[in-house]
């Protein structure tokens, strides 16, 4: 590196200075002209000597550096110049003029001299740097609308432009202008979208900020998604709104692919007045689309909802559904009156789960209603232009994962990424979702939604839900929906246990081993080749690390696996004596059924029945006689937690379907056993 100091107005000084370079450093082939001086004042009082010293460093100096170059060796040129030169600005009569000629000079030299690339850089106002800084111009530039250009970012914009294959040697470089009636920016016309509304900046292809207002009189879906008395803009709609602002700053009709979406805070509406909804989509450099979401209720201060949009992203082949075990028959559970207005808060367009083929706790397979009563969407005189297609499906692809946590509200707070599909056309739909990943009270899931075909129309990957306290169960469970809640609060009582837990309907031919084979099939969602110990225990053939566990009571079998020691027992309530529960249980047992009765308020042939449940799960891993039992746990929710030693015997009494008898569920696991 060597430096060289000349007046670029004095041809000689250059000329010396270039030789000096080229003694030092060899051939010249580059040359980066900066050079300028800008003395605001009126017109009035600008004279020619001003005029003629502002355009000799512009343009003589541009022009004796070249002269001083030999013709041939120069292969960059870059000039850089001012925007004003396109705009204008009150007192920069000259240093606009000045920065024109450069600009028309560079042309020239470019059209003379094919063989070197010729840039003329006319940039708006740096921060911290150049010539706004200096002057102290700054801060009225950006009360006026103009963004001034970071200098990083200069620098990346540079080395981008000499990347990039450019019509010609002139480009503007800014950031936001403001409005400059002197600076045309070529604005096509937004599209006519639900959500495209006023706006307030567009720079096609680079930025675009809209504001609409909504309400429940314009968005009547509103209403369908009420939750704890609070109108909540859905999370799948503001999917739809964010595409229409990625789609409309590119100016394009193609479905983005999402990544990073993010719901960090919901947006609630007023039931008697609008919310302002602002999008801000700005465009990155590789082409992707950044978009925001900001309401009226936060002051636009937050942003609600994010993501990036890509358009032109390869979306993977058509596939079709696994068969999970090739269930097709949909299990007894009726979303209408078991989920619906009780652990789902959906309603009218959103109400679209119909049933459930495979439901556990990390898995579901479920049917979803296409919008066959095709309520509108939005109100009279809006678009109705939906570019993702039924929102409601969606929404229902969503928040059938529900039923596979039944014990906690799982609402989204992100998702990884989304390849949408075309759900306008092709369902009703098949929804395939399991879980990835659970936390604490973080859920993540994948989810696949394919249509009447089989065919994977749309994919979710890594959706995040984050799961709330539900009030407890009053009703009787549905015993597709049991298996799924055992298996949660198992995890949550007893430390380190992952089990799986399954309820399945008994066989008309109350062949035990064969109820047994089906329950437990259900569970670990495969099935398993049983076989039986010497004294009677399931035992999976082939796989000497698995442990299984099955009961029978009724029409009902109960069913886990997992690893380590487990057992299970399924009990109906039964109506007893003291003096027989005495008897069976013996004195010290029938002390234990009497505290839980206390300290669980419930009656005595339920405390009992626990207890028994407990003994029979205690027997399946081998303990027998008089292995101690003790109350560790009484829960609000109904749970009583029994300890013996290390293992740990999680029971529950509830009514299931139509029964008119309470049953008990009990689970054994030593505590810190890992489960499948």
């Amino acid at each position: 590196m060597h430096y060289a100091a000349a007046d670029v107005t004095d041809a000689r000084a250059v000329r010396e200075a270039v030789r000096e370079i080229e003694t030092r450093l060899g051939r010249v082939t580059a040359f980066l002209h900066g050079a300028g001086i800008n003395e605001p004042r009126p017109l009035s009082a600008l004279t020619e000597e001003m005029m003629r010293r502002t355009l000799a460093t512009k343009l003589d100096g541009a022009r004796n550096v070249i002269d001083a170059l030999p013709a041939d060796s120069l292969r960059l040129f870059i000039a850089f110049g001012s925007i004003i030169a396109r705009t204008g600005l009150r007192g920069e009569a000259d240093y606009g003029l000045a920065n024109e000629w450069l600009t028309a000079f560079v042309e020239r030299f470019q059209t003379e001299h094919a063989s070197c690339r010729c840039l003329a850089v006319e940039w708006s106002v740096w921060s911290g740097v150049g010539m706004g800084e200096h002057l102290g111009s700054l801060d009225a530039l950006i009360r006026a609308g103009i963004t001034p250009i970071a200098p990083q970012i200069g620098v990346e914009m540079l080395s981008r432009l000499l990347r990039t294959s450019l019509p010609g040697p002139a480009v503007v470089v800014a950031g936001r202008v403001g409005e400059q009636p002197t600076l045309a920016l070529e604005q096509p016309a937004l599209p006519l979208r639900r959500f495209i509304g006023r706006p307030g900046i567009y720079y096609p292809g680079v930025e675009l900020v809209v504001e609409t207002d909504i309400s429940s009189e314009s968005d009547p879906y509103l209403h369908d998604h009420e939750y704890q008395g609070l109108l909540l803009f859905p999370a799948v709609v503001g999917l739809e709104a964010m595409a229409q602002a990625a789609m409309a700053v590119l100016g394009t009709d193609q479905r983005p692919l999402f990544e990073n979406v993010f719901f960090r805070r919901p947006i609630t509406v007023p039931r008697d007045a609008a919310c302002s909804l602002r999008l801000a989509a700005l465009v990155a450099p590789d082409g992707s689309v950044d978009v925001v979401i900001r309401s009226s209720e936060s002051g636009y201060h937050v942003n609600h909802f994010e993501a990036r949009c890509r358009f032109g992203a390869p979306r993977g082949s058509a596939e079709r559904l696994p068969d999970c075990n090739s269930v097709v028959e949909s299990l007894p559970l009726d979303p209408q009156r078991d989920l619906y207005d009780d652990m789902l808060f959906q309603r009218g367009r959103f109400q679209r789960v119909r049933g459930y083929r495979v439901l556990r706790a990390t898995e579901c397979l479920a049917n979803v209603a296409d919008d066959l009563e095709a309520a509108p969407w939005f109100g009279p005189y809006l678009p109705t232009d939906l570019v993702l297609g039924d929102p409601g499906a969606r929404d229902a692809a969503i928040h059938c994962i529900q039923a596979c946590v039944p014990h906690a509200t799982v609402l989204p707070t992100g998702v990884a990424r989304i390849v949408p599909g075309t759900l306008d056309t092709g369902g009703p739909w098949t929804v395939h979702a399991f879980e990835r990943l659970h936390e604490g009270d973080r859920y993540v899931y994948d989810l696949e939604i394919a249509g009447a075909e089989g065919n994977v129309r749309e994919r979710w990957e890594g959706l995040e839900l984050r799961g709330m306290p539900a009030a407890s169960r009053s009703r009787s469970w549905p015993w597709p929906l049991l298996g799924p809640y055992v298996e949660r609060r198992i995890a949550e009582l007893i430390p380190g246990s992952t089990m799986r837990v399954a309820l399945s309907k008994n066989g008309n031919g109350g062949d035990d081993d064969t109820d047994s084979e089906r329950a437990i099939g259900a569970a670990l969602g495969r099935t398993l080749r049983l076989g039986y110990s010497p004294h009677g225990k399931p035992e999976a053939v082939g796989e000497p690390r698995m442990a299984i566990s099955a009961s029978h009571a009724g029409s009902l079998s109960l069913a886990i696996g997992g690893t380590g020691s487990l057992g299970c027992d399924l009990e109906d309530v039964a109506e007893r004596s003291s003096a027989e529960w005495r008897d069976l249980l013996g004195t010290s047992r029938f002390d234990l059924a009497e505290r839980i009765a206390r300290e669980s308020s419930t009656d005595l042939a339920g405390a009992a029945t626990r207890v028994w449940a407990a003994q029979e799960c205690l027997k399946k891993v081998g303990w027998i006689g008089d292995a101690p039992l003790v109350l560790a746990e009484v829960t609000v929710d109904g749970w009583t937690v029994l300890a013996s030693g290390a293992l740990r015997v999680a029971t529950f009494a509830t009514s299931i379907g139509s029964a008119a008898t309470p049953t008990v569920v009990a689970v054994l696991q030593r505590s810190g056993d890992a489960g499948v």
